[in-house]
């Protein structure tokens, strides 16, 4: 929960299904042993029991909790591995906003080169330490904000001339384009080392593919983003039939086998569920999904 924010959290989701979650870090945050941005997915590790939170809250102040992250950036990122160190605080101009000032709290990201697109570059990210918006503001600084972010991500004007394309299929995903993709640590009782790890959310998948198309063929990838906007669209609209239809001339267009199979039982199950038909939820989960 946060100011605007009293419900339909995470913690009211936790609190809905464990009633005696752990209040070590307060009674607004209980189990939490570390936050993700709105609109960020991926992995969080909640503590059930203290001595959990405790022990995992301690290796992450140690700096011994690995968190590594995918982000779609804007523009190309001139070298293939980096190491971002600035202190982050408070924007001195807008109090929403953290930046990197001088003054704020020491912060290190490091990042590598995953792929290169058209205007765009998606990189591995390594949070070193934990500021707020950390990745957004470093990379931001660096002069590559993240695709999508709202608060961080306006772009240059010659950018928003040299690839249209790009900026109209970020503007459809709705969210900084920020997984959180793998996360480690030691078991609190047994001190075994532990690595979870999350695929890409398929919007953000199916957007990366798009993109990755050959440079030569930009007719084909204008259609497809013309596509993909359609989709993100009716899908905030709820309009989840003619979201399936645009969804199904993009695989059309451009197959991704894989995502499209997921993608379409999670919106069969949706689609059951607004029609209070619980069963053909599960089934459209299930193995007939696709039939």
């Amino acid at each position: 929960p946060a100011p605007g924010h009293a419900s339909g959290t995470l913690v009211n989701a936790l609190l809905h299904h464990v009633e005696d979650l752990p209040g070590i870090a307060g009674v607004a945050r209980p189990g939490l042993v570390h936050r993700l941005d709105k609109d960020t997915s991926g992995l969080l590790v909640v503590a059930k029991g203290d001595l959990a939170q405790s022990s995992l809250m301690a290796q992450l102040k140690a700096r011994r909790v690995k968190k590594t992250y995918v982000t779609l950036v804007q523009g190309p990122v001139a070298a293939e591995v980096g190491r971002i160190e600035a202190p982050i605080g408070r924007d001195p101009s807008e109090r929403k906003r953290m930046a990197v000032v001088a003054g704020g709290r020491p912060a290190t990201t490091g990042y590598r080169v995953r792929e290169r697109f058209a205007g765009w570059t998606l990189l591995e990210v390594d949070l070193i330490t934990g500021r707020t918006h950390q990745i957004r503001v470093h990379l931001t600084h660096l002069g590559h904000p993240l695709v999508g972010d709202a608060t961080y991500g306006k772009p240059p004007l010659s950018r928003l001339r040299r690839f249209p394309a790009a900026r109209k299929a970020a503007d459809s995903l709705g969210r900084q384009a920020l997984h959180a993709q793998s996360l480690g640590f030691r078991h609190p009782l047994t001190g075994k080392e532990l690595s979870f790890s999350s695929p890409l959310p398929l919007e953000l998948e199916r957007l990366i593919q798009i993109h990755s198309q050959p440079r030569n063929d930009a007719t084909r990838t204008q259609e497809a983003t013309s596509l993909y906007v359609r989709v993100m669209a009716e899908m905030r609209l709820h309009r989840l039939d003619k979201a399936m239809v645009a969804w199904q001339e993009l695989d059309r267009l451009i197959p991704l086998p894989d995502v499209s199979r997921s993608w379409v039982q999670s919106l069969k199950a949706e689609m059951a569920l607004a029609q209070n038909k619980p069963g053909q939820a599960l089934e459209a989960l299930g193995n007939g999904a696709l039939q």
